[in-house]
């Protein structure tokens, strides 16, 4: 596509000169039709483990996929959830209807989460939270405690985060898987259900489900 702002979607959420949170989401999807490959990725391999992971013989009333972007995985979880609800919300206005425009059965929503009130959403039985811990990390703490009010007592968060080998971005905030790992025993009232670490050339791929402790 001509004209975009930037060569690459990572320059529009980071600045790679610095490692700064730049945060255009919208922009992106306005000048990017699928930036982060939603639709040709929904099916890859750690999808479908994801998948098995999160569902494995069982189905959810309610889903909340959170950063759906446009939809591709959304709508993977909304076949296998076998007629339970399903909703996706993404910050981008531009992505939301891009989402709605490809697979009007399911409930896209426009939504930046630590803005919506806490009575907009739920109770849900299952979160999901799929490649956006970077874009959340000066409010991590605050958007997770969000997502945990809005699960059932006996809900689940399901994640899915690639930790890159040589990570540029965000160490300080946390490093790495073992800085998530820190963060969730130190700072929520989570714990790890399943958690399954897939080794790739470049870093690690989490994918986990968590539950509250002691159902709280």
């Amino acid at each position: 596509m001509t004209g975009k702002k930037y060569d690459s979607c990572t320059e529009y959420w980071m600045n790679p000169q610095d490692c700064t949170f730049r945060g255009e989401f919208e922009q992106m999807y306005q000048e990017i039709e699928d930036p982060w490959g939603c639709q040709a990725g929904a099916l890859s391999l750690h999808n479908k483990m994801f998948l098995d992971i999160l569902f494995d013989g069982c189905c959810y009333k309610n889903i909340l996929d959170v950063g759906c972007g446009t939809g591709g995985f959304t709508k993977q979880l909304f076949e296998r959830n076998n007629g339970g609800a399903v909703c996706g919300c993404d910050i981008s206005a531009t992505a939301v209807q891009k989402a709605k425009n490809l697979y009007s059965q399911i409930d896209f929503r426009q939504l930046n989460i630590l803005d919506a009130n806490d009575n907009e959403f739920g109770p849900f039985d299952m979160i999901i939270c799929s490649e956006i811990l970077w874009y959340i990390l000066d409010g991590l703490e605050a958007t997770y405690s969000k997502m945990v009010s809005w699960l059932t007592s006996a809900g689940k968060l399901g994640v899915h985060q690639f930790f890159p080998s040589c990570q540029n971005f965000g160490k300080c905030a946390l490093d790495g898987l073992k800085g998530f790992d820190a963060f969730i025993a130190s700072s929520t009232c989570l714990s790890y259900e399943r958690k399954v670490v897939s080794y790739t050339d470049d870093g690690m791929v989490l994918l986990a489900t968590f539950v509250k402790k002691d159902g709280k």
